[in-house]
C-alpha cells in the first residue's frame, strides 16, 4: 500500500530530470505519494545498542537516544502519550538525537508504558516503549540542606505493609528509626536524621534505603567552614558581588525560587549523579546603609513537589556615592533638611541617581530642601526617573538655592496633589517648587501635578508650574519636558491670581527650550488665572529662546479673569520678539470651556501670547505659528462675559491700559480660532474678538506682510447664528478689533474664511448707535475705532489681500476691513465671496470694506459676490462692490477701485430699504467716487458699457457724487 508523507522534501532528483528533452519533471506531491512505508527505515539506539523497549528506574531521569534514519532531508519529531516521559529535545531532521525526561514515581507500580511515535507530516510509526519501574519507597521529602551546626529532621517512609527494609548512614549522620504504624495497604515509619557540628568545608550525605534490590536515598547537603553564619543561621555574604553554592542529586530539584531583581543562578554539568547549583548575587550598592536579605528555595521533583530553604542570603553593603533605591532618597531628603552632609550620596561633588527609582508605596514624601534649609549643591539625575511618586502633596524639590538639579523625570506614574492649606504665596513644581539663583537643565515631567489647596487669606497668589513653580532673576531653566499633565483644581479662592505653566508658573530668569507635549488644565474657581504653555507670565529681564508649545491649554472653572497664551499667558516688559534669535513654536490646541458668568469677566487666548500688559511695547517678527483656540459657548445657560479676546498669536491687551505699541512683521499663523454656540436664546458675551493674528489690540499697532491660513469664527457646533442680544462679536483674519491708537496694515493676506455667527437683535436709534456692539467681520480687520470718533487715530491699510469667504450673520461685513472710521485703504484686493450661503442675512456688505467713515478708498480691486439681507436689528440692506455702507454723513473718496462680481440685497420679509451698488450700497452727500469701474450683475441687471454710469447702479441708495465710471470685465 501506498503512504503519502505530506511534509518532507526529496532533496535529490534523477539527473535526467535536468534535461529538457526528457518528460515533464513530477510534481513534490507525486514523488512524495511514490514512497511506501518501505522506502523508510528508523531505528533507535542507547550509547550503541539498538533499542525495542527504554527502561527507566523509579528516579527521575533524563536520557539521550539517537534516531537513525535513511532520509537526512526529512523532518520529524517524536510524540510521547504519556505526561511523566517528556521529548524535550526540538524537532529534528534528518538522522539526530532525542532527550527524553522522566518524572520520578513515587508510586509502589511500574506505570503504564509510555509509546514514543515517530511523526513525519501525516505519517506516525516506528514507536518505541518506554517503562518505568516502581517504587519501594515513598519519602516525604528525600533532600535537606543545613547550615554547620548541628541539626534534626525527620522524614516519614512508606512501604507496602510487610515489606522487609534496612538503611545505612554516611558517618556524621545518624540515624533514629521509629516503629512503623500501619495503614491499610501500607505502613509508615519516621525516621529521625541528626547531623552533626561540621567545622570542615560544606559536604554532602545521603541515607540510603534498601529493600530488596531497590534503593532509595535522603540526602543531606550541610555548609561549612568556607561560609560565614551569624547566631541566627544565615549566611553573611560581602557587599561585593558574591556566590554560595550547594550540591544536589540530578534531577531532583524541578524549580529554583530566587528574587530576579538580586540574584541569578546557575547549573553545572553533572558529575557522578550530582550538579552543582550556584546563587549570585550581584554587588549590593545602598544609599541608605542597608544590607539586604535574600531568599532562596528549591522545589524538589518528589510527588509532594517538597520546598527546601537555602540559609537566608544576608549581603553587606557598597556605599552606592549615589541615590538607588526610595530609601536612599528618603535619607537624602531628611539630610538636607537637618543641614547634615550629602557626601554619602555624591560621586565627584554631585548627589547621583544610579537608575530609576521606584516610590510605590511612599506616603510619607516631604519633599527635599524647605526656605530655611534649601537644597545648595549639585544633583544630576543621569536621565533616570522617580516613579510612581504618590499620594504625596510635594514635587522632588521643595526649594533650591545655589543649586544645579539637573537629568531627572517624574514618570508617568507619578501623581503629587498639594491639599494642604497655604498662605500669601504658594509654589508647588514637579521637580523644583522654588528655585532661587539656581539652574534647572534636561528636567521634564511624565506623570501629574494638581494645585487643590485652600487658603484663607484674601488675595493670596499661586505659582504652579511642570518642572519649577516660581524662579527668581538668578536662575534658569534649559530643556525642560512635560509630556504630562498640569492642574490648578483649587475649589474656592475668587480673590486669588494663580500663574499656571507647562514649564514654570513664573521664571524671572530665563527658560530655553523648554517643550511641552502635555496638558495644562485649570478647572478651580481662584478669580484670576495667568496661564501658559510654556509659563504664565514675562517680567522685566526674563528671557526666552527656543521654546515649543505642542499640547493642550484649557480653562474651565469660575474665574472671572483668565490669560491662556500657547506659550506666554501674560507679557508685562517691553518685548521684541524675533524668530532669527528666537525659534520658539506653537503648535497646540487651546480650549476655552468655562470661566465665571458675569459681565465683568475677561477671557484672552492667543497662539503666542495672551494677554499684552499695558504700558509695554510689543513685538513679533518672522514667526509661524499653528495654535487652534476653540471657544465653547454652548452651556445651557450661556456664560455672561464682557470681553472674550482670540488671536493666532496675541489674544489681546487690557481694556482700560493701552500699550505703548503692538508690531507684528512676516508673521503667518494657520491656526483655527473655532466656536460653538448654544441653543439657547442668547450669547451674552459683550466683546466677543476674534483675529487670525490678533484678537483685540487697544493702542499704536502695525501689521507688515503678515499672513493668515486659518480659519476664524469657525463653527463647531451648537447654535449656528446664536442670538447675541445687545452683544457682539468682531472677527479678521488678521485682526479681530484695533482701537486706542493708529493702526498700519502693509502687505497682508488672509487665506482663510472668517465667520462672525452671532446676530444682535437689540438697538436703540439709528443705524450705528442701533448697533453699538456690532457683529462684524473683515478679510483683514474686523473693525477700527467702532463707535467712537477719536479724529487723532488712524487706520491705513495698504496693499493687503484677501482670497476667502467673508461673512456675517447681519452685521457688517468687508473682503479687507468690516467696519473703519478714519482709515485710508489703498492697493487692497479681494477675491473672496461676501456670503456663506448658509443663514446669510448679513446687512451691510462690501467687496473691500462693510462699512467706512471718514475715509479713503484708492486703487482697490474686489472681484467676488456679494449678498445683504436686511433683518431685524438693522435699518438697510446694504451690498457695494467696494463699499457696503457709509457711516451716517461722513465723508468718504473713492478712487481708482474696480469691482466684478454679483451684488444683490434683499429686504427679505420686511420694508426696509434694498442698496445694492456696483461700488457704494448706500451712499451719503459726502460720499465721492472717482474714476472707478465695475461690471458683472447688480440686483439682476447686466453692467454694460450702455449702463455702466447709471447713478443708482453705482451707488445703490443713488446719494453721492459720482465721475470718470467706466466697465470693467474684471480680469
Amino acid at each position: 500500500m501506498k503512504h503519502a508523507y505530506l511534509n518532507y522534501i526529496i532533496a535529490f532528483l534523477p539527473a535526467a530530470l535536468l534535461f529538457a528533452c526528457t518528460p515533464e519533471k513530477p510534481s513534490d506531491k507525486e514523488i512524495l505519494d511514490s514512497r511506501t512505508v518501505s522506502d523508510l527505515k528508523v531505528s533507535y539506539s542507547l550509547g550503541g545498542s539498538e533499542l525495542t523497549v527504554l527502561n527507566f528506574t523509579h528516579f527521575a531521569g533524563m536520557k539521550t537516544i539517537d534516531v537513525d534514519l535513511n532520509d537526512k532531508n526529512l523532518v520529524w519529531n517524536l510524540v510521547s502519550n504519556r505526561d511523566w516521559c517528556q521529548v524535550v529535545s526540538p524537532a529534528g531532521k534528518g538522522p539526530g538525537k532525542v532527550i527524553l525526561k522522566v518524572k520520578a514515581n513515587d508510586g509502589f507500580e511500574a506505570r503504564d508504558p509510555a509509546t514514543l511515535t515517530f511523526v513525519a507530516g501525516d505519517f506516525r510509526g516506528f514507536n518505541l516503549s518506554v517503562s518505568q519501574s516502581a517504587s519501594a519507597f515513598s519519602l516525604s521529602q528525600p533532600y535537606f540542606l543545613s547550615g554547620p551546626q548541628a541539626a534534626e529532621f525527620e522524614v516519614s517512609v512508606t512501604t507496602l505493609a510487610g515489606a522487609q527494609w534496612d538503611y545505612t548512614a554516611d558517618p556524621f549522620l545518624t540515624v533514629v528509626p521509629a516503629n512503623p504504624v500501619p495503614k491499610g495497604d501500607y505502613e509508615t515509619s519516621v525516621l529521625k536524621i541528626k547531623a552533626e557540628n561540621n567545622a570542615n568545608p560544606s559536604r554532602m550525605g545521603k541515607v540510603t534505603l534498601r529493600c530488596g534490590e531497590e534503593l532509595e536515598y535522603i540526602y543531606l547537603y550541610q555548609f561549612g567552614s568556607e561560609y560565614s553564619f551569624d547566631p541566627e543561621g544565615r549566611i553573611l555574604l560581602p557587599g561585593t558581588a558574591s556566590a554560595v553554592s550547594v550540591i544536589i542529586p540530578e534531577f531532583i530539584v524541578s524549580e529554583v525560587i530566587a528574587p530576579q531583581k538580586m540574584a541569578e543562578y546557575v547549573m553545572s554539568d553533572p558529575d557522578n549523579g550530582y550538579v552543582t547549583l550556584t546563587v549570585k548575587l550581584a554587588e549590593n550598592l545602598s544609599d541608605c546603609a542597608e544590607k539586604r536579605d535574600v531568599a532562596v528555595s528549591l522545589r524538589l521533583s518528589n510527588a509532594s513537589a517538597s520546598l527546601v530553604d537555602l540559609p537566608v542570603l544576608v549581603q553587606d553593603y557598597i556605599p552606592a556615592n549615589g541615590l538607588v533605591t526610595y530609601k536612599g532618597l528618603q535619607a537624602f531628603a531628611a539630610a538636607v533638611a537637618a543641614g547634615e552632609s550629602t557626601a554619602d550620596w555624591e560621586t565627584g561633588g554631585v548627589v547621583c541617581m544610579k537608575g530609576d527609582i521606584d516610590m510605590d508605596g511612599v506616603t510619607d514624601w516631604a519633599g527635599i530642601g524647605s526656605a530655611d534649609r534649601p537644597f545648595s549643591g549639585k544633583f544630576d539625575g543621569g536621565r533616570h526617573a522617580i516613579l510612581n511618586l504618590r499620594a504625596a502633596s510635594h514635587g522632588l524639590f521643595n526649594h533650591c538655592k545655589d543649586a544645579t538639579v539637573q537629568n531627572v523625570s517624574l514618570s508617568k506614574g507619578s501623581s503629587v496633589v498639594y491639599k494642604d492649606a497655604f498662605g500669601m504665596k504658594t509654589c508647588l513644581g514637579g521637580i523644583v517648587s522654588v528655585a532661587e539663583n539656581s539652574v534647572i537643565e534636561n528636567c521634564s515631567l511624565a506623570g501629574e501635578i494638581s494645585f487643590a489647596g485652600t487658603s484663607d487669606e484674601e488675595e493670596p497668589e499661586a505659582y504652579v508650574g511642570g518642572i519649577v513653580g516660581w524662579a527668581d532673576a538668578g536662575t534658569r531653566i534649559n530643556g525642560g519636558k512635560l509630556t504630562g499633565k498640569v492642574t490648578v483644581a483649587t475649589p474656592s479662592a475668587t480673590g486669588m491670581v494663580c500663574f499656571l505653566g507647562g514649564v514654570a508658573g513664573l521664571c524671572e530668569g530665563g527658560i530655553a527650550h523648554a517643550e511641552v507635549l502635555g496638558a495644562v488644565n485649570f478647572s478651580s474657581s481662584i478669580g484670576t488665572v495667568y496661564a501658559g504653555g510654556v509659563q504664565a507670565r514675562l517680567v522685566e529681564g526674563a528671557t526666552v529662546d527656543g521654546n515649543s508649545f505642542m499640547g493642550t491649554l484649557s480653562l474651565g472653572g469660575n474665574a472671572g479673569f483668565a490669560a491662556l497664551g500657547g506659550l506666554y499667558g501674560i507679557v508685562s516688559s517691553d518685548r521684541s520678539f524675533d524668530s532669527a534669535s528666537d525659534a520658539s513654536v506653537s503648535l497646540g490646541n487651546i480650549q476655552v470651556d468655562a470661566y465665571r458668568s458675569a459681565a465683568s469677566s475677561c477671557v484672552y487666548a492667543g497662539g503666542f501670547v495672551g494677554i499684552a500688559d499695558g504700558g509695554i511695547s510689543l513685538s513679533f517678527k518672522g514667526y509661524s505659528m499653528q495654535t487652534n483656540v476653540r471657544l465653547d459657548f454652548s452651556n445651557p445657560t450661556p456664560l455672561t462675559a464682557r470681553n472674550v479676546c482670540v488671536g493666532g498669536l496675541l489674544g489681546g491687551c487690557r481694556e482700560d491700559l493701552p500699550v505703548a505699541a503692538v508690531n507684528f512683521e512676516n508673521v503667518t499663523s494657520s491656526g483655527v480660532i473655532s466656536a460653538a454656540y448654544s441653543t439657547a436664546i442668547t450669547c451674552p458675551v459683550r466683546r466677543n474678538w476674534m483675529g487670525g493674528i490678533a484678537g483685540y489690540v487697544n493702542g499704536p499697532s502695525s501689521f507688515t506682510k503678515c499672513v493668515n491660513e486659518g480659519e476664524v469664527g469657525k463653527y463647531e457646533g451648537g447654535a449656528y447664528c446664536a442670538r447675541s442680544n445687545g452683544y457682539g462679536e468682531i472677527c479678521g483674519g488678521i485682526a479681530g478689533y484695533v482701537h486706542g491708537g493708529d493702526a498700519e496694515f502693509t502687505d497682508c493676506t488672509n487665506k482663510g474664511d472668517v465667520l462672525a455667527q452671532l446676530y444682535n437683535n437689540n438697538g436703540v436709534t439709528g443705524v450705528f448707535d442701533k448697533m453699538y456692539t456690532p457683529i462684524v467681520a473683515g478679510g483683514i480687520l474686523g473693525a477700527f475705532n467702532y463707535g467712537t470718533a477719536i479724529e487723532k487715530f488712524r487706520l491705513s491699510i495698504t496693499d493687503c489681500s484677501n482670497t476667502r469667504n467673508i461673512s456675517t450673520y447681519r452685521g457688517y461685513s468687508g473682503g479687507i476691513v468690516g467696519y473703519c472710521y478714519n482709515a485710508t485703504l489703498s492697493g487692497c484686493n479681494n477675491l473672496g465671496r461676501l456670503s456663506n450661503g448658509t443663514n446669510d442675512v448679513g446687512a451691510y456688505r462690501g467687496g473691500i470694506a462693510g462699512a467706512a467713515g471718514n475715509a479713503t478708498i484708492t486703487g482697490c480691486d474686489a472681484v467676488c459676490d456679494i449678498l445683504s439681507t436686511v433683518a431685524g436689528s438693522a435699518d438697510y440692506a446694504c451690498a457695494g462692490g467696494i463699499l457696503g455702507l457709509v457711516r451716517g454723513d461722513e465723508p468718504v473718496a473713492l478712487s481708482g477701485c474696480r469691482f466684478f462680481g454679483s451684488v444683490k440685497s434683499s429686504k427679505g420679509n420686511t420694508d426696509k430699504p434694498e442698496c445694492p451698488g456696483g461700488i457704494v450700497g448706500r451712499g451719503s452727500e459726502g460720499t465721492a467716487i472717482t474714476d472707478c469701474s465695475y461690471g458683472g450683475n447688480i440686483q439682476g441687471v447686466e453692467i454694460t458699457e450702455n449702463n455702466v454710469d447709471t447713478q443708482t447702479l453705482v451707488i445703490g441708495n443713488g446719494e453721492g457724487a459720482v465721475s470718470g465710471i467706466s466697465y470693467w470685465a474684471g480680469k
